[in-house]
């Protein structure tokens, strides 16, 4: 699904190089991303569902209790969303199987290149874009 791709490859990106780092946070953070991957896709499934039940899911009660909906949205009935909520269910799913592939390939990276673009007065954005980045 194209909204799946859509969500998948920006975010996956963006936590995969940040997961990427030297920092502490980086293998907490990484573990507990990854956890959704481990889950199979029928008690994904399953959950979502009951998060996403009309009557009594946890999605609508929290909705409802910050004012936003009435509490009976049907996510999973509703022609309109349906298709959306699938797809991010998906992504949450895979997002971190293409974090850890960006993240792989982040810290491939040689440390040179890093400091060549800093000698050559590349900021932040431009250092990301032009060697972190895949092209």
């Amino acid at each position: 699904m194209f909204w799946c791709w859509v969500l998948q490859n920006p975010l996956g990106l963006v936590i995969g190089v940040f997961t990427a780092g030297a920092q502490r946070h980086r293998a907490v953070f990484g573990a507990l991303y990854f956890i959704p991957l481990l889950f199979s896709s029928v008690a994904i499934g399953v959950t979502w569902s009951y998060i996403l039940n009309p009557t009594f899911g946890l999605m609508d009660n929290l909705l409802k209790a910050l004012g936003i909906g009435n509490g009976f949205e049907n996510w999973l009935g509703n022609p309109h969303i349906a298709l959306f909520v699938i797809a991010c269910i998906i992504s949450w799913q895979y997002i971190p199987f293409n974090a850890l592939l960006y993240q792989s390939g982040v810290r491939q990276i040689p440390r040179s290149l890093y400091e060549a673009a800093m000698i050559d007065g590349a900021g932040p954005i431009r250092t990301f874009f032009r060697s972190r980045s895949p092209n």
